[in-house]
């Protein structure tokens, strides 16, 4: 099991905006690799392999556990 912290915003600030959304979404930024850098193996693997999560063939194997408002 991997497990990853998720800040969105501030605070968590964004978390209401972003996750109270139809389609919920979370913009996560760690370093200045782009999308063909991670595919290439690039970047530190924290980073990586939670971009990896976002991948379909992950989804399904995937749970984010976000605590706002307590």
């Amino acid at each position: 099991m991997n497990d990853f912290y998720l800040k969105l915003g501030a605070g968590k600030e964004e978390a209401e905006l972003r996750l109270g959304k139809k389609v919920p979404d979370a913009a996560v930024f760690f370093d200045n690799h782009s999308k063909a850098d991670y595919e290439k193996g690039l970047g530190k693997s924290q980073p990586r392999h939670f971009w990896e999560r976002g991948k379909k063939k992950f989804r399904e194997r995937t749970i984010m556990v976000l605590v706002h408002r307590g």
